[in-house]
């Protein structure tokens, strides 16, 4: 059962000012802008320009630095409907951008999971939900203890993200969530006061890499982070390269009643807009899992159910289910792997705009019976990922037309 928050916050809040998060890392094409510079100051609520601040902040956090937006052709004005999804869509992410996530009562997976969400202007707090706000990555990258987990662990010089109850679920979460981003790969990570970079732990990403195992979220990160032509070798010295991970991984054949097939899906999708950005020709491997993922977007529209949903069980079958929970934790990932995968021009599909009304009006209803702090894991994964979908979706859709 969900928790509640305190009477009077919810729905009316919810309707009220309309405000959204700040500069978005993912550009109209759907794939992140290259890593800018890092910018070394904490965060400042409700400011400008931060001053710069000198040496390792004890308790305030960096703030990875937002890119100016892509410059696009202009594109078709919004229409009387768009123009009124987009305004539900931002008066969402307005509110859930200020749920008050923090260090004392959410595990640093939970926090990994509002990073996905809001990207990289996401705030938390430190110490209580009334804390001091700071920056969600910065958090994470100085492995602040939250709930009294810590995210990083090293030995050797390395740097490495851990797996288990409260942290990473799978290997390489936490640097597809900084890909997704566009957190670039100097960003400052501090570990037991050694001070590493974004760019120490795409190397132990690297290491870490084995056949037949799930390489989703290392194939999200590595394929941001290392360039195309790059090879490696991991720690028993078998040779890699990006097109090897993502042949590895589209051999994988993920369950399709659960989120790790869209995990499965948004990796391939991101490696192959990665190649394509680079000027590298579809070939190979990169061929086949075109191919592949045109086929899953018509299995993925065969599934949709009328309102604009998919059924708790992914693709293997159609239908609301009891599970209302269960309906947007899938529609939630489905969603944001099709807003990864699909150009521009078919953004605004009806299919898509009916995917991203009952995301809205789920969330809406949500906002007043919800409470952050007393979720478990599963619906915060529901609501971070539908979030991060319908912010994807207005920065590409709703922003590219405003």
């Amino acid at each position: 059962m969900m928790a509640r928050m305190p009477r009077g916050v919810g729905l009316a809040f919810l309707l009220g000012s309309l405000c959204v998060f700040g500069p978005a890392r993912t550009v109209l094409s759907g794939e992140e802008p290259e890593p800018a510079a890092q910018e070394k100051t904490p965060p400042q609520k409700d400011q400008g320009q931060d001053d710069d601040a000198q040496g390792q902040p004890k308790q305030e956090t960096p703030k990875p630095e937002s890119p100016d937006a892509a410059k696009t052709p202009a594109k078709p004005a919004l229409n009387p409907q768009q123009i009124a999804l987009r305004n539900r869509v931002r008066r969402v992410l307005a509110y859930y951008a200020r749920l008050p996530v923090n260090t004392a009562d959410n595990t640093p997976g939970e926090v990994l999971q509002f990073c996905l969400a809001g990207g990289c202007d996401t705030e938390i707090r430190a110490g209580g939900a009334s804390g001091k706000p700071i920056n969600g990555f910065g958090a994470l990258c100085y492995n602040y203890p939250c709930a009294g987990y810590e995210m990083l662990a090293g030995a050797d010089g390395a740097v490495m993200a851990r797996i288990g109850y409260g942290l990473q679920t799978h290997a390489g979460e936490m640097l597809a969530v900084l890909a997704l981003s566009g957190v670039p790969a100097d960003y400052e990570i501090v570990l037991d006061k050694k001070q590493l970079r974004v760019a120490d732990l795409v190397e132990q990403e690297k290491r870490t890499c084995r056949p037949g195992t799930n390489l989703a979220f290392k194939l999200i990160g590595l394929s941001f982070y290392v360039a195309n032509d790059a090879s490696w070798k991991d720690e028993l010295g078998e040779p890699w390269t990006i097109e090897r991970v993502l042949d590895e991984e589209w051999k994988r054949t993920p369950s399709v009643n659960t989120c790790d097939v869209t995990d499965h899906l948004t990796a391939l999708s991101r490696a192959i807009q990665r190649r394509a950005r680079a000027g590298r020709p579809l070939d190979g491997s990169y061929q086949k899992a075109d191919q592949y993922l045109a086929k899953f977007e018509d299995l993925a529209f065969q599934a949709q159910n009328r309102d604009g949903s998919w059924s708790p069980n992914f693709f293997a079958d159609r239908g609301a289910g009891r599970s209302e929970e269960g309906s947007l934790f899938a529609s939630g990932h489905v969603l944001s792997w099709l807003v990864h995968r699909l150009p521009d021009d078919r953004l605004d599909d009806p299919r898509m705009a009916r995917a991203v009304t009952f995301t809205t009006g789920v969330l809406e209803q949500w906002s007043s019976r919800w409470d952050v702090t007393e979720a478990n894991p599963r619906e915060i994964s529901a609501v971070m990922y539908a979030l991060h979908a319908l912010r994807m979706y207005d920065r590409r859709l709703f922003k590219a037309r405003d």
